[in-house]
């Protein structure tokens, strides 16, 4: 419905509210409203402390009192949602918003650079043209000039937030000691010192002369003086021949400028990208693991540490590569995280939905304005806030939901991220072989997106499939999956290849495993796991994400993998890997090791040192070997 207001052009559109009813009970209602942009959002038929969450673009009001949701606009307006259905819709959408949590603060600007430069015209010409926008501090690496520190054997210790300049000065006059009585500067036959005390070495030939006059030692033509810099940016004029041997964001060339002014400026940093290193399988203590989020951020923001993964949250840019490429769910999108999402689909009755829209705010805006008088049926709009941050997990967990088709609306294909790419590719073929369906996922752009949604979805729907959230994203994933192989029998068992580079099986050698269990440890997300009454170890394919951490820290290299999804009830149970011999304890009968272990621990005993060693007393638990080292020194 729209309508004009008299004596204005402003067009009124219809509101979709959410507001607060009786307790803790809401209602749900649709008004006339002002959605103009440049104009605070308006509902003249309600007051704003009565409503909790609007229909509407935050981009076109920023300063609204409430919430406002994209998607609930969209399904309003575009759907054909009845007035129940969409009361849940904006409940869920409200519960959505309220339950972002994520650290936001402002970064004061701190304009302080030190500058390097090969001659003083250089350093001179910069200082001049910026030394009122920045607080320079300039360094010289060739040459000498009175206003200029000339800086040696420069080396630098940069980190996500400073670097530390160390470097070398020549310090020839010795100021406690110097009464500046002009005797050396007359003495120097190259006039190499000024009567500011500059010694300009370029000239000088270290003649000593003014050394030989100076009656209170108080010159040293070979002193140096180590100095120290912190600071947040250090910048390089172009020609300038310096080998740092550090790649680090807070270090700059000339033609970064911008990046540079970028980066000093007061700016909003929103912690929205995080790691959740319990769940993380890269292994900082022996630096193995999984480590795709590092190789495949642009940003260079992701740094492998000994404590772990650490993102600079400040170079940043959300481009939701980490968090695409990411297997186990570590890494973490916390504008609409895992469980977030699968919340929201468990709270939405979508059943009779085949199709699923996806786009960020502005994608959805520009939709909705040119197609504001169109109903499409069967089909659902929601807001992402970056569409690429998308795995296979939640596409799938869609097709779990009941969708045929997901639709990612994107202005320009190179937008979307390679990580993504692979996901969705991951998805359709997972989906192919369940279904036949080969287009499952499409991405197009908004003007292009009516004629596709006015193609027919012959699919015939899956009765609706509810995941929650299992502790990490595979094995959400597995949970799904397990649950759709119940209903559907896929026409291609295995899927392999460099897209399933992520899924595999993980073998073991049974003669070179002694059940140390040292590979349990290196698995945070528990597709490894040992039953201690049997000695047994075990593995559940559909949980392992092909890390290698096991293998690699395994000291009997006893493991190793095979690569590929296979889709069958077997891929997705545990199932046994090695057993072993308990050893028990021939004076109490405890278990205490395995057969396995207490041979090699003897063969290594024996090699080391055969004279001191009783290989008798490995025939007991550690209680009862004490005791019978005590009786036999007592005999």
């Amino acid at each position: 419905m729209r309508a004009r207001t008299e004596g204005t052009s402003m067009t009124n559109y219809s509101a979709h509210l959410l507001c607060y009813g009786n307790g803790a009970n809401t209602t749900f209602s649709s008004a006339p409203a002002s959605l103009h942009p440049g104009s605070a959002f308006s509902c003249p038929d309600y007051s704003e402390q009565d409503i909790l969450l609007a229909g509407g673009f935050p981009g076109i009001h920023p300063d609204s009192p409430f919430p406002l949701s994209p998607g609930l606009q969209l399904n309003g307006d575009l759907g054909t949602f009845n007035a129940a259905a969409l009361h849940q819709i904006a409940s869920v959408e409200l519960s959505r918003h309220t339950g972002t949590r994520f650290r936001s603060y402002t970064l004061a600007p701190d304009p302080r650079v030190v500058v390097l430069a090969d001659n003083p015209d250089k350093l001179f010409s910069f200082i001049d043209t910026y030394g009122g926008m920045l607080d320079l501090q300039p360094l010289l690496l060739e040459g000498y000039h009175p206003e200029l520190t000339t800086a040696q054997q420069l080396t630098t210790e940069c980190t996500e937030k400073e670097c530390q300049i160390h470097y070398q000065v020549k310090a020839p006059i010795l100021a406690e000691r110097c009464t500046y009585c002009g005797a050396c500067g007359t003495a120097c036959p190259e006039d190499c010192l000024s009567e500011q005390l500059f010694l300009d070495f370029s000239r000088c030939s270290l003649c000593k002369e003014c050394i030989a006059v100076c009656e209170n030692k108080a010159l040293d033509l070979h002193a140096i003086e180590q100095r120290n810099i912190s600071t947040p940016a250090l910048l390089i004029l172009e020609n300038v021949d310096i080998d740092l041997q550090q790649v680090n964001e807070r270090i700059y060339r000339e033609a970064e400028l911008p990046r540079l002014f970028a980066s000093i400026g007061e700016y909003l940093v929103d912690e929205v990208v995080y790691c959740n290193n319990s769940i993380c399988q890269y292994l900082a203590a022996h630096n193995t693991g999984c480590t795709k989020c590092a190789e495949t951020c642009p940003e260079q923001a992701i740094s492998l540490t000994e404590n772990g993964i650490q993102i600079n949250q400040q170079s940043c840019t959300e481009c939701g590569s980490c968090i695409a490429t990411c297997p186990t769910g570590a890494i973490q999108y916390l504008r609409f995280s895992d469980q977030q999402f699968l919340d929201y689909w468990a709270q939405l009755d979508v059943s009779g939905t085949k199709t699923i829209v996806i786009g960020d705010e502005a994608q959805l805006h520009r939709f909705w304005w040119r197609n504001r008088s169109k109903r499409y049926s069967s089909t659902f709009f929601l807001e992402y806030p970056n569409p690429s941050a998308l795995t296979a997990m939640h596409l799938l967990s869609l097709y779990g939901a009941g969708a045929r088709r997901i639709i990612l609306l994107s202005s320009d294909q190179d937008d979307i991220s390679r990580a993504f790419m692979e996901q969705a590719k991951q998805s359709n073929q997972i989906v192919a072989s369940f279904s036949g369906e080969e287009a499952f996922i499409q991405i197009t752009q908004p003007d292009k997106l009516p004629s596709i949604l006015t193609q027919t979805v012959e699919i015939q729907s899956i009765r609706q499939k509810v995941i929650k959230d299992q502790g990490n994203r595979r094995s959400t994933l597995a949970a799904l999956l397990t649950t759709l192989l119940e209903e559907q029998l896929p026409s291609q068992a295995v899927l392999a290849g460099e897209t399933f580079n992520t899924f595999g099986t993980i073998l073991c050698d049974e003669g070179r495993c002694t059940q140390c269990l040292a590979c349990l440890s290196s698995c945070h997300i528990e597709a490894l796991q040992a039953n201690e009454e049997q000695f047994t170890l075990l593995s559940n394919p559909s949980h392992c994400v092909q890390c290698g951490s096991c293998i690699a820290i395994c000291p009997e290299n006893a493991l190793s993998s095979r690569n590929g999804l296979e889709l069958s009830d077997d891929f997705f149970q545990s199932r046994e890997l090695s057993r072993a011999e308990p050893a028990r304890c021939e004076k109490c009968g405890k278990i205490f090791g395995t057969r396995k272990s207490l041979d090699r621990v003897r063969l290594l005993l024996m090699e080391k040192s055969p004279q001191h060693f009783d290989p008798k007393l490995l025939a007991y638990c550690d209680t009862c070997r004490v005791v019978r080292i005590f009786e036999g020194q007592q005999s």
